[in-house]
């Protein structure tokens, strides 16, 4: 099922944000969590828009990123079982720190993320279903823009067992709801010094109302 919304829904208890910050950024050359688009890095943006919609909120990182987080903002390095193999390492590592809450998921690749946008996604989906930003353009869900209930950690760990890492995988194999934003340049994700820039140009434009 797809839907369009835009309307607004209140803070949900058992809702743990998660900031997906791990990656190697090797396209862009340097940490992508760190990029400011929006007055300080993208980590924390991110951070405190995911603080007003969740109970708790965490920083998924990796080591080297963890040993420089600012005091104040808690985080999670993927435990040992998992490390190296991608989001989902960070999304398994996340239900097994958190106790297994359900979890709202954002990646630091997306700079223009709204707080409208995240309150239309909660406002729409089923608590006990996964559901995702979707990608109308590739056909494809955007794993790091979505909501992953705690049911869905059995079948995650289970796909992780048996050797397979692809959220997008476990996006199909269940079905999960698909979101499409009436603002089409949410889903779009940075990954080169070039988009980078662009992006930067283009929310200053946003910001200054040019």
């Amino acid at each position: 099922m797809i839907y369009f919304h835009c309307r607004m829904n209140s803070k949900k208890d058992q809702l743990c944000g998660i900031v997906l910050c791990g990656g190697q950024s090797s396209r862009m050359g340097i940490d992508k969590s760190l990029l400011i688009y929006h007055s300080k890095p993208q980590r924390y943006h991110i951070y405190e828009m995911l603080s007003t919609v969740c109970a708790k909120v965490a920083i998924s990182c990796n080591e080297s990123q963890a040993s420089g987080m600012l005091p104040g903002y808690e985080f999670i390095t993927d435990l040992p079982a998992y490390t190296g193999c991608g989001p989902i390492a960070g999304i398994l590592s996340a239900f097994e720190t958190t106790g297994n809450n359900d979890l709202l998921v954002i990646g630091c690749d997306y700079p223009f993320i709204t707080m409208e946008a995240i309150i239309d996604f909660l406002a729409m989906i089923d608590d006990t279903k996964a559901a995702a930003f979707y990608n109308e353009a590739t056909d494809h869900y955007e794993p790091m823009l979505a909501y992953y209930p705690a049911a869905s950690y059995e079948t995650l760990a289970n796909m992780y067992a048996n050797n397979q890492y692809s959220l997008q995988q476990f996006l199909l194999a269940v079905k999960a709801t698909q979101y499409i934003s009436l603002e089409k340049n949410i889903i779009t994700g940075v990954n080169s010094p070039k988009e980078y820039e662009n992006a930067r140009t283009v929310i200053h434009k946003i910001n200054s109302g040019i």
